[in-house]
């Protein structure tokens, strides 16, 4: 028998469902600012920078919210949108929530 918050897959094992890690034996809400969409053990997920979700176990990386715009953030798996900060004076963020490899955008001179 699993326990809770944990399916019982194809070869009889028990995993945790989406939205939930194992940590010390025990299935536990991805934190905020993370999100797991799969079942099992493998651990949550980061929103990327100029993201951010100001929850526990969330299960998709939809959940994770842009930065408005105007705004950006170098944080990954940031939990509030108060990590993302406004652009300075003269310049701006080319896209809602974008993000430009691993960096945010960052806010570009106004020409």
């Amino acid at each position: 028998m699993c326990i809770a918050l944990t399916v019982i897959a194809k070869n009889s094992t028990c995993n945790c469902v989406t939205g939930f890690t194992r940590v010390s034996g025990m299935c536990v809400s991805c934190v905020e600012g993370k999100y797991k969409y799969v079942w099992g053990d493998a651990p949550c997920t980061s929103c990327k920078a100029s993201k951010y979700f100001p929850a526990v176990g969330a299960i998709s990386v939809s959940a994770c919210l842009p930065c408005g715009s105007g705004t950006f953030s170098a944080a990954v798996g940031a939990s509030f949108s108060n990590l993302c900060v406004s652009c300075e004076t003269g310049k701006y963020a080319e896209i809602e929530g974008g993000v430009h490899g691993l960096y945010s955008v960052c806010c570009r001179q106004v020409l």
